[in-house]
């Protein structure tokens, strides 16, 4: 596992003697997310539990993927979109991480 979600309930699972998770142990672990900005995890679990905040919010979606480079014409910039209804991860798409990439032109240097 990874993530600062699931090392957070090791954690609890580690220190309660009978490895369950207590309602105070969850509370904690999205506080803790919460608190480190990682809204969007928050978000897909209780919206995969049916607790949908969309009403309030609309869904999150966010591109935080940089490409960077010097003396170059960016053609075009290429991404995945996702339909509208869908909330990744899910089952045709596992994972939240989507590629994305850029066409672009380098100018010819005079040898």
């Amino acid at each position: 596992g990874r993530g600062s979600e699931y090392r957070s309930c090791m954690e609890f699972l580690e220190r309660n003697e009978n490895d369950v998770l207590t309602k105070k142990d969850f509370v904690e672990i999205y506080t803790r997310e919460l608190r480190g900005g990682k809204y969007w995890g928050v978000f897909y679990d209780l919206y995969s539990l049916g607790e949908s905040l969309e009403e309030v919010h609309g869904r999150f979606e966010a591109r935080f993927d940089f490409c960077y480079g010097s003396n170059i014409h960016v053609v075009e910039t290429l991404s995945v979109e996702i339909p509208d209804g869908i909330c990744l991860p899910c089952e045709s798409h596992p994972s939240d991480h989507l590629p994305v990439g850029v066409k672009f032109c380098v100018p010819m240097v005079n040898a």
